[in-house]
């Protein structure tokens, strides 16, 4: 069908010149049309997805799409929902399905908001490991020759900063 594509990852694409989301080729995804429609401005690309909720492309009936922000649509698709306003995700260890916010630790880091265990399994595993012995390991530090004992699984094999520091200057033999 004239003014039709299907896009190489199986959205269909209509033809629209002028559209300023259009592809080179003046195309635009389907499922984009019927979203703009129905809300009565333009979907940015780059800030919105539009999700097919039955995981299905060609499937752009109107109950079938959902707006969402580029971080919600990766939560979407992680197994995280949205209830009464509230994300909600499964544990990677229990697999219970919790709050999010109440749960789970938050991270620092910009790879993943939040950690995949909930908080009961975090704390349960750190008991066991430390019953175990298994929650650190102790180190001979090479500079100062001390025994320490480090509780994380960090890779370090330094006692101290101040040895750290020694190595990173290639002064002294010993840290004080």
């Amino acid at each position: 069908m004239k003014g039709r594509a299907l896009h190489s990852r199986g959205y269909i694409l209509i033809s629209k010149p002028g559209h300023p989301y259009a592809n080179r080729g003046n195309y635009v995804p389907e499922h984009r049309l019927v979203v703009e429609k129905l809300i009565g401005r333009f979907v940015n690309p780059k800030t919105e997805v539009v999700h097919h909720i039955d995981q299905n492309k060609k499937n752009n009936d109107p109950s079938n799409l959902l707006l969402l922000d580029i971080p919600s649509h990766s939560r979407y698709h992680r197994g995280w929902k949205l209830i009464d306003g509230i994300w909600w995700k499964p544990c990677s260890k229990c697999g219970r399905f919790l709050p999010v916010a109440e749960n789970f630790y938050r991270r620092h880091t910009k790879v993943s908001e939040f950690v995949a265990f909930c908080k009961d399994c975090n704390k349960r595993m750190s008991r066991e490991a430390n019953k175990t012995g298994k929650g650190g390991h102790t180190i001979i530090c090479p500079i100062c020759g001390k025994t320490k004992y480090i509780r994380s699984y960090r890779k370090t094999i330094y006692c101290s900063k101040q040895c750290i520091w020694v190595v990173r200057k290639k002064g002294n033999d010993k840290c004080k």
